[in-house]
């Protein structure tokens, strides 16, 4: 939540205090978390034998980095603040990209629901929407970007990434719980 209120972004999930968050853990057994550093926060409020941690598991074959970039990738569901990073990214950063490299960005998921209409007249632009094939949707990929500011937890869509050895430009929120 306060990512969300830190970059202007409405939020329109439930919101609870730590404290609430807190009280609500103390009703189970154990609390699982996959990152480091919510774990330690959970630790020490609830004791190590609580709190577990579990991180994302990911196993994917090693791939070779392709020598050229032609293709950028972004992979997202239609969770609120992918929308707002994609759209961003388009209308502020890719007219450059695309007029100085000619490259192509192919965008995959369900992100593609909530895009404005204006957003697939872009040069280069390539909507796919869902696809149940990561992997052909990662072999298109010389390059994904994450430039998400605002949101909770782990970002699976780097953690994928880079387990798909697939280069990744993200934002220091998209990299948070991957050091």
């Amino acid at each position: 939540i306060e990512s969300f209120r830190e970059n202007n972004v409405p939020y329109h999930g439930v919101e609870l205090t730590k404290e609430e968050e807190f009280q609500i853990f103390t009703w189970f057994d154990y609390v699982l978390a996959i990152q480091k550093h919510d774990h330690e926060k959970i630790s020490a409020r609830m004791g190590r034998e609580r709190a577990l941690l579990v991180p994302h598991a990911v196993t994917f074959p090693r791939k070779k980095l392709k020598s050229i970039v032609q293709h950028v990738g972004y992979i997202a569901s239609e969770y609120l603040p992918n929308v707002h990073a994609i759209v961003f990214f388009i209308e502020n950063v890719w007219p450059s990209l695309y007029h100085d490299f000619n490259l192509t960005l192919n965008i995959y998921g369900n992100v593609h629901l909530l895009l404005p209409e204006s957003i697939a007249k872009y040069p280069g632009v390539k909507i796919h929407g869902f696809t149940r094939d990561l992997n052909a949707a990662y072999e298109q990929c010389d390059m994904i970007i994450n430039r998400v500011t605002t949101g909770a937890g782990l970002k699976i869509k780097s953690v994928d990434a880079l387990a798909n050895g697939v280069p990744l430009i993200t934002t220091t929120h998209g990299a948070a719980g991957m050091e």
